[in-house]
């Protein structure tokens, strides 16, 4: 087994833009700002500058993700790369995929989880009763994986 470690890093939003998102430090700077991620070095004053940890680039990367994949509000895709800060990446074996897993239910409950299994990476899912209105996997692994090659190394 090869288990992962979020590594302990510090890194400035415009390295962070310049690396996971084409440039677009604004764009970052936006959903930092309306609360969408919350950086875990906020600024500490005027004129301080905020730093991300390595949980914070998880996020980022997968946010841009499921907005580029479109059909996804900023709001619904803030809930969802919230359950990467309260997981415990620490058990999951780098051999597997991890998949970040979400639902809505047609009564606008809504839950998640993270988990390493060999499943299809996204599925949409409308059941005939209306129960789920929608479902949805995603492989996260691969971008926790790359975000660290990336400013870890």
């Amino acid at each position: 087994m090869n288990h992962f470690s979020p590594k302990n890093i510090k890194v400035s939003t415009t390295d962070a833009a310049k690396e996971l998102m084409n440039g677009e430090a604004l764009r970052l700077r936006e959903w930092l700002s309306r609360g969408f991620i919350e950086p875990a070095y906020p600024a500490s004053g005027r004129g301080s500058k905020v730093y991300l940890d390595a949980i914070n680039l998880y996020q980022i990367g997968v946010f841009k993700l499921l907005l580029d994949a479109g059909g996804f509000s900023r709001e619904r895709a803030s809930w969802a790369v919230g359950m990467l800060r309260s997981a415990s990446l620490s058990k999951w074996d780098t051999n597997n995929p991890l998949f970040l897993n979400f639902y809505r239910m047609t009564d606008g409950y809504e839950s998640g989880q993270l988990f390493s299994d060999n499943v299809l990476q996204y599925i949409k899912l409308r059941t005939k009763n209306g129960d789920i209105a929608e479902y949805h996997i995603i492989n996260v692994g691969e971008i926790i994986l790359k975000v660290n090659d990336t400013f870890c190394r």
